[in-house]
């Protein structure tokens, strides 16, 4: 398995309530995390596979005044891609420093939405 699914795939079981693929419908309770892009850079040596892979996720909240619980969803997620030290096949580490994230209102809708956005950096290598 590609080292980008076994990222996401970690993802999709640390935050089992998150969406993935189409966005979810419009009755769907805020807040909630969606699982967006994964972006994979692949090396190779004598001694195996390794690169770096970038998550994408975002976070919504139908209160724009919920900055903070923005926030903290956040935080909850940057905690997890501490705590991942190893997939099936790979062996990870989170580049906390090299997170990017941004939060801003998303006027989109009526009301207006508080929208997180942040691309988690991880470095991998292939177990074995």
């Amino acid at each position: 398995m590609q080292a980008q699914q076994e990222l996401f795939n970690y993802f999709r079981q640390a935050l089992p309530d998150a969406y993935d693929g189409a966005l979810p419908p419009q009755n769907t309770p805020y807040p909630f995390y969606y699982l967006a892009e994964t972006y994979e850079y692949t090396g190779a040596s004598k001694n195996g596979l390794y690169g770096t892979c970038n998550m994408v996720i975002h976070v919504w909240h139908n209160d724009w005044n919920q900055r903070g619980t923005v926030s903290a969803m956040m935080e909850n997620v940057k905690s997890i891609a501490d705590a991942i030290g190893s997939t099936a096949s790979y062996s990870w580490s989170h580049i906390r420093s090299e997170t990017e994230e941004q939060l801003m209102a998303d006027n989109t809708t009526t009301p207006p939405l508080m929208h997180g956005w942040m691309s988690l950096r991880f470095s991998y290598s292939r177990k074995g």
